[in-house]
């Protein structure tokens, strides 16, 4: 009998299981503070904002499980466009619609849909020269330091400018004080960062800001012809709960740093 009734019990239990879908998220296994922390493979107690917007999908999505894995940026890319990652956080391309799909209205993403905003910032050392208007760069002598395959790169490409790719900002600051770069071209919340944290006391930030770009939630092309609703109720949850959300959590990691 109670052989039966366990029987009976998994038997029940088999189509909630059959009905669970995993998404693969993958995102840069280099601290990007304060979304990202933590280096290598390691996911810390305080793991960066935007892993625990993600993290609270699987309460607002029924069904939907995540899995978490780091990874240098560039094969994040790669590993969504082959469809052995299912998606990513990243800032919307033309090139990248075969990557993978953003939530699109028309011809560009629908920004109702974004997970978040990034201002982009040039640094420089106290006593450069070196200017920016909004549209172009005077006295700019040597290469700009970016993020290796971020989208700012090619921005700055289009003006003209010399970019060294890294995989750090950090790097690309030490680099700027030791004469190996101009400039360094970074997310301003990163860039305030490690600036703010002492080491960096001769650089400064040069106002206007290079651009702003929303991000999304960059789902492989594999994952969205699989599962379509889905993917539209991850894209409208993920919306949601990063609105309501965001701001708070990016003054706790901020109200962190300061204690």
């Amino acid at each position: 009998m109670r052989f039966a009734l366990g029987v009976a019990f998994c038997l029940l239990a088999l189509p909630a299981a059959a009905n669970t879908v995993t998404l693969r998220f993958v995102y840069e296994d280099r601290p990007l503070f304060p979304y990202y922390l933590g280096d290598g493979s390691s996911q810390p107690r305080w793991p960066g904002v935007t892993i625990e917007l993600l993290r609270q999908l699987e309460k607002k999505v029924p069904g939907l499980k995540i899995s978490f894995e780091r990874m240098p940026w560039q094969r994040c890319l790669a590993s969504v466009k082959k469809g052995s990652a299912d998606a990513v956080v990243a800032s919307y391309r033309k090139d990248r619609e075969d990557t993978g799909v953003f939530p699109m209205a028309g011809e560009r993403p629908d920004p109702g849909m974004r997970l978040d905003s990034h201002n982009y910032v040039l640094y420089k050392l106290r006593t450069s020269p070196l200017t920016w208007d909004g549209s172009r760069m005077q006295q700019l002598e040597g290469s700009v330091g970016a993020p290796l395959g971020y989208a700012i790169v090619e921005d700055l490409r289009a003006l003209g400018v010399r970019v060294e790719e890294s995989h750090a900002v950090t790097s690309d600051l030490w680099k700027l004080r030791s004469g190996k770069l101009a400039a360094v071209a970074a997310p301003e919340a990163i860039g305030d960062y490690h600036v703010r944290e002492g080491q960096f006391t001769d650089v400064v930030k040069v106002a206007p800001r290079l651009a702003t770009k929303d991000y999304y939630l960059m789902v492989s092309h594999s994952f969205a012809r699989k599962h379509p609703d889905l993917t539209k109720k991850i894209w409208s949850a993920l919306a949601e709960i990063s609105q309501a959300q965001t701001a708070t959590l990016i003054a706790r990691y901020l109200d962190m740093t300061a204690e």
